[in-house]
């Protein structure tokens, strides 16, 4: 029979990137491979927010039989639950269950929304600094250091050993790694809410707006930012000026024009009347006129403005 274990640790400090998640589930999964036809899912770990307490619940194969109990024990316990919150789930996790539940003739699938956290960050990876985005490296960005040091991989052997000789040390080994990838994804809020207050800003409405990456040419700028709250896809072009919103993310291009102010080069948008924002007046350096907003002053960029100046735009474009 499969093992099941739950374990409560208090939510300390409290999330602040994950705002509400009393409908979702944090999972991962340990397999005995790769290649979710050949290989199988022993184990499956998830966490959920009960209060101020989060619920670390595992769902253990003792023996290789037992994949299709855990599946749908799995299934049977996220039940009602809206979203799955993982890392790398929407490329590995959620296909390879899936696919198991498939081969083990389960009939329900995992269609719920999906979160994967990975995604997220390798679309800020800039903002990071980091040799890579293993979740370990991330954990250490953040000041978390497992007492587990296996990896993935090295998982592998060690259940069979559990398998065929019963080794218990195995098994909790298996267990702390899985506990410790679970629990550890609450160090993406931190890393996440580092990431969408750089180069941000928070509307009146409390929306949020990120910069994700620009390009400052000398008669454009391009934008790509991030929007919390969608507000549908629009597309949007006025005399060259462009703007488009597909979801969450939103993609602008402004005209652009150089100049020289008190032997500065600067690179300016003509658009005031425009995009006016008191904001976007009291970023401007006193030298520059009130009709002008100020991109970059001898190839420095103001690139906290950006934000401001999307969400301009998005405001005029939409109430027009």
């Amino acid at each position: 029979m499969a093992t099941i274990i739950e374990k409560r640790v208090p939510l300390d400090p409290p999330f602040k990137f994950f705002k509400d998640i009393s409908k979702s589930v944090f999972f991962d999964i340990e397999t005995t491979g790769l290649n979710r036809y050949s290989c199988m899912c022993y184990l499956i770990g998830i966490m959920t927010l009960d209060g101020d307490e989060l619920v670390i619940e595992q769902f253990f194969a003792d023996r290789p039989e037992e994949e299709g109990e855990i599946l749908e024990a799995f299934l049977d316990r996220i039940e009602g639950f809206e979203e799955l919150i993982s890392f790398n789930g929407d490329a590995f996790d959620i296909p390879f269950v899936n696919e198991r539940m498939k081969q083990a003739g389960v009939v329900d699938r995992l269609n719920h929304r999906s979160l994967d956290l990975l995604k997220v960050v390798r679309r800020h990876k800039h903002k990071l600094d980091l040799p890579n985005l293993r979740l370990k490296t991330l954990e250490e960005y953040a000041g978390v250091f497992r007492e587990d040091q296996l990896s993935g991989r090295e998982m592998i052997p060690l259940y069979y050993s559990y398998v065929n000789r019963g080794d218990e040390d195995a098994k909790e080994s298996i267990l702390l790694h899985n506990f410790e990838d679970i629990l550890n994804m609450k160090v993406l809020d931190t890393i996440m809410d580092k990431i969408y207050n750089i180069n941000s800003i928070t509307t009146q409405e409390g929306n949020r707006i990120s910069l994700i990456h620009y390009t400052v040419s000398r008669n454009s700028l391009i934008m790509e930012c991030e929007i919390s709250s969608p507000v549908g896809d629009v597309y949007i072009d006025e005399s060259g000026d462009t703007l488009s919103i597909d979801g969450s993310m939103v993609s602008i291009k402004l005209n652009v024009t150089e100049n020289t102010i008190q032997d500065k080069k600067i690179l300016v948008a003509d658009k005031k009347e425009k995009f006016f924002l008191q904001r976007i007046n009291n970023q401007n350096p006193p030298y520059i006129p009130d009709d002008l907003i100020i991109l970059a002053v001898n190839q420095s960029y103001n690139v906290k403005i950006f934000p401001y100046i999307a969400y301009a735009f998005i405001l005029h474009s939409l109430i027009k």
